[in-house]
């Protein structure tokens, strides 16, 4: 499996989490875990997001607009539209823009994967 450095960002109304680390790329999904453990994972075909802590596993349908919470210790899970706004892709390098709309309030985001190359 090919390894890819990356920076992961995601950026919300509020916060901006950023984490810069190795990756592996196999079969079209990349696979990394961020700083604080989470696993993460994103299938440059499906379009679909994975994040998966140790409570909860979230997965991003960006194709159906769905967006999939699984609370591991009770067995539950729920389902939240996403509008997507913006899929960009190049080579390695995503930009998604999208809307959770979660009936209180809706918040747009943004996650971005961007290959680090180095330069000598």
């Amino acid at each position: 499996m090919p390894k890819i450095n990356i920076k992961a960002t995601l950026k919300g109304r509020e916060d901006t989490l950023v984490s810069k680390v190795t990756g592996t790329i196999n079969k079209e999904i990349l696979r990394y875990t961020e700083e604080d453990g989470t696993k993460m994972s994103y299938n440059y075909k499906t379009c679909k997001l994975i994040r998966d802590t140790k409570d909860l596993r979230m997965t991003f349908d960006f194709d159906k607009e769905k967006l999939v919470i699984k609370q591991k210790d009770l067995n539950v899970h729920f389902d939240i539209k996403i509008e997507l706004i913006r899929l960009e892709r190049e080579e390695n390098n995503v930009e998604i823009q999208y809307v959770i709309d979660n009936t209180h309030e809706k918040e747009t985001m943004i996650y971005r994967i961007e290959e680090l190359k180095w330069v000598y």
